[in-house]
């Protein structure tokens, strides 16, 4: 296997720190945490308001894979993506292709109520605005897609950290048809079809 270069290393870094934000806003997201006076987070709205601000943080977090002032996806050397699987590459693709559909609002978010936050009431409200313009799916995807670009990546570079795990190629193509099928269904529902769907459901 080849050397991992210091990109690739640290591209690999930021994304098991941006995972480990996406457990911790799902697992407030979906009540897996305990609430009461007995623990540390006390009441249910404290549990409500720190979801939110971890889906802030987890927006930052994506925005800081593609930071063109930091790591950045998108700027992969070539020989480092030439030597890829095809769908390490497709994957990657797919990836890149998502963010260029939510990087505006993303970084309004992220500038505005999220790693900064607006000096201006106007600002903080243009940040949160910023919600409605991203698709409930898309950082999803960036995700999966993500994780199976390093999946390839790892059959061809040796990590320097060890992995903690070590996916077989059936469990890479199971991943990859989610991808189709995440991809496919944001293709398909547009934002506003799902905010339809969620008025006439909560409605």
């Amino acid at each position: 296997m080849l050397k991992e270069s210091e990109q690739l290393a640290m591209l690999h870094h930021r994304f098991c720190r941006t995972l480990e934000i996406e457990v911790a806003y799902h697992s407030f997201l979906k009540k897996e945490v305990m609430v009461g006076e007995s623990y540390y987070c006390l009441h249910e709205p404290l549990r409500e308001d720190v979801t939110h601000t971890l889906l802030v943080t987890y927006y930052s977090y994506i925005y800081s894979l593609f930071d063109p002032s930091g790591v950045h996806i998108g700027r992969l050397a070539d020989d480092i993506v030439n030597k890829l699987p095809v769908q390490g590459k497709e994957a990657l693709a797919i990836a890149n292709d998502t963010w260029e559909e939510i990087k505006a609002p993303i970084s309004k978010i992220r500038n505005t109520i999220g790693s900064h936050n607006s000096p201006k009431k106007s600002g903080v409200a243009h940040g949160y605005g910023s919600y409605s313009e991203i698709h409930p799916l898309a950082t999803l995807l960036i995700i999966k897609a993500l994780r199976l670009f390093f999946r390839n990546a790892y059959k061809v570079y040796e990590p320097e950290e060890p992995l903690s795990t070590s996916p077989t190629d059936e469990e890479n193509d199971i991943l990859y048809q989610e991808i189709l099928k995440t991809k496919g269904m944001i293709e398909k529902f547009t934002i506003k079809d799902i905010q339809k769907i969620v008025q006439r459901t909560t409605g």
